[in-house]
């Protein structure tokens, strides 16, 4: 099975990705809260809309 540009960009923009580049800015706590609005704001209409 061949990887698409849709499942590396789904994977890539998931947001596990954000939560850890995040941390490496800000701490845990904050981190965490800006991964889960990006998913509940960005990720998940995105994803369902183009995926």
């Amino acid at each position: 099975m061949d990887t698409t540009r849709k499942d590396r960009l789904r994977h890539y923009l998931n947001p596990l990705h954000v939560f850890c580049g995040m941390k490496r800015l800000f701490n845990k706590e904050y981190a965490l809260k800006a991964a889960r609005i990006y998913e509940k704001m960005l990720f998940r209409p995105l994803v369902t809309f183009f995926f």
